[in-house]
Formats: structure tokens, sequence, C-alpha cells
């Protein structure tokens, strides 16, 4: 079960411009170790796809792999399905999928893992599914590595849930291998930049455009933006503001 109704966001979902995906490089990097013939016969899936901004990047850059998109929302897939005809979409839970064992040479799955409370069954679930070599992607936030995050100083209740849905790196590496994931390995990018508060307070007060404060409470959401207000109020232009980013790849044995 999401923490979020999609079906509810999803004709607003892409209205931000940092929805939009670019060609995914490491379904790039496993294609360019196969011969043309065998890139034909590739199968890739993107699990918690959403609106599918990714394989529609994907399509365009790799027409010749057979693409997938899973999520558990129909509102999310039905803007999907007007972006492109040609990925197959599909609604589904993570947690028991409706392929074969082995139907896959790739899996990848971004910002979507900490929406799912079974998450060592929707792991081994991504492994059942890959066939052997195949290569597991998973991409989200990373707020072990986020003390400096301005919406986490000003909503705490964001921070505190996020450190309950989310698994620590040590965690998620310790996961995949508990599955029986092989060539674990996780890497973290940290962006740092001051964020003009003004601008940022005009943003967050639709918080239909914001997923993230939709799992905060009403009050922790108001009690935010009094924050924001309060330092507003005393001239405040400039905040500090951070993002971690982490990417875990694996091999399925």
């Amino acid at each position: 079960m999401a923490r979020i109704d999609y079906d509810a966001i999803a004709h607003l979902y892409d209205s931000q411009p940092f929805r939009t995906k670019e060609a995914d490089p490491h379904l790039g990097d496993l294609l360019r170790t196969l011969s043309t013939g065998e890139r034909a016969s590739v199968r890739a899936l993107d699990l918690g796809c959403g609106t599918g901004n990714q394989q529609a990047a994907n399509l365009a850059s790799f027409p010749e792999v057979k693409l997938f998109g899973a999520d558990l929302f129909r509102g999310m897939l039905k803007q999907a399905a007007g972006k492109t005809r040609q990925v197959r979409w599909l609604q589904c839970d993570g947690i028991a999928l409706p392929f074969r064992a082995g139907t896959f040479h790739y899996v990848s799955t971004q910002f979507s893992l900490h929406h799912v409370k079974d998450k060592r069954r929707l792991m081994a679930e991504v492994l059942r599914v890959l066939r052997p070599g195949g290569r597991f992607v998973l991409q989200n936030i990373c707020p072990e590595r986020m003390r400096e995050s301005a919406q986490y100083r000003y909503f705490p209740e964001s921070a505190a849930l996020d450190e309950r849905d989310f698994l620590k790196i040590a965690e998620l590496k310790a996961l995949c291998r508990e599955v029986g994931f092989a060539d674990v390995c996780a890497e973290v990018n940290v962006r740092r930049w001051e964020r003009p508060l003004p601008l940022w307070a005009q943003e967050l007060r639709r918080r239909d455009l914001n997923s993230s404060l939709q799992a905060v409470s009403d009050e922790g959401y108001a009690q935010g933006l009094k924050r924001i207000d309060e330092d507003l109020a005393r001239g405040v232009y400039l905040v500090k503001d951070e993002v971690a980013l982490v990417t875990l790849v694996a091999r399925a044995p």
C-alpha cells in the first residue's frame, strides 16, 4: 500500500520539470555488452513506473528493446499510455508480479521503494523475474545523508516519515544480498545549494504538486508553512538545502 493516492494526483504529476527523464544509462551500459541481434531479445521492466517518463525516454533511445512499465495506480498508467502505446503498461502490485520467472534482462525502480511495506518480498519478486545475469537498478533519495534538507527543517514530520519508510544504505544492500542478489553495490551523490525562500514558499503552497508533503498530516503541513512565514517575516531570503540520491546496482546470479 502506497502512502499517497497517486490516482488523485496523476493528472498533475508531470507539471514539475524535474519529472522529465533521459534514457537510463544503466540500461544503455547493459545493451553495449550485447550484439545487435541480442539486443532485440532484451526485456526491460520499470517497476513503479508512474506516468511512464523513464520508459518513454528509453523507447526513444533503445527502440529495439521490449519495454514494460508496471504501477499500482491506474491513473498513473493512463497518463503513461497517453505518451506511447509501444511500451506494455500493466497495473499490478510489485510484490506479486504477473510474469514468469526469468522474464527480464533488466529491472529498474525509481523513487518508489519507500511506498512498499513488504520490501523483502518485492526484492524477492524482482530477483524471480530476472534471468540469470540480469541487472537490477534501484534509485531513490537517501534521507540519512540529507541533514541539511530544507524540507526536513520546515516539515520535521516529513523527515520522521522518511526515516520510517526508507531503508538506510546498509540495510538496503543487506536486504538485496539476503534475497539472493550478487555483486550488490551502492553509490550516493549529494547535491547542496541555496534556495530562494520566497519562491520556494510559493511552490510549497501548491501541496497538490508536492507528493512528499501529501504524506504529511494537515497539522504538520500547516506548521511547516507557519515556520516558513516566520522566516519570511524576518527577512530570510536564502536557505541551505541538499538532496542525496542513492543508486543501487545488483546482479541476478
